[in-house]
């Protein structure tokens, strides 16, 4: 995922945000969903973030659109 955050807020309270948000909107599109995570925790404590700059944006912009290319098994 690549996201512009403002240079005012912190990694932590933009993750904070997408893993909230994400989370929200799962439990409330799939109900059955929080039966499996009865304490609400549907994310893990860890993250990792990193910063891209302009002359790798291109690069990690092509990688997550092709990243079902990366990622497939070949059985």
């Amino acid at each position: 995922m690549i996201i512009d955050v403002s240079r005012t807020m912190s990694d932590a309270k933009a993750i904070q945000l997408i893993k909230g948000l994400s989370s929200y909107l799962l439990f409330r599109i799939c109900e059955n969903l929080r039966k499996g995570y009865p304490k609400g925790h549907f994310w893990n404590e860890g993250y990792f973030c990193d910063g891209v700059g302009s002359s790798d944006f291109a690069r990690s912009y092509e990688y997550i659109r092709n990243q079902e290319e990366h990622h497939l098994f070949n059985y």
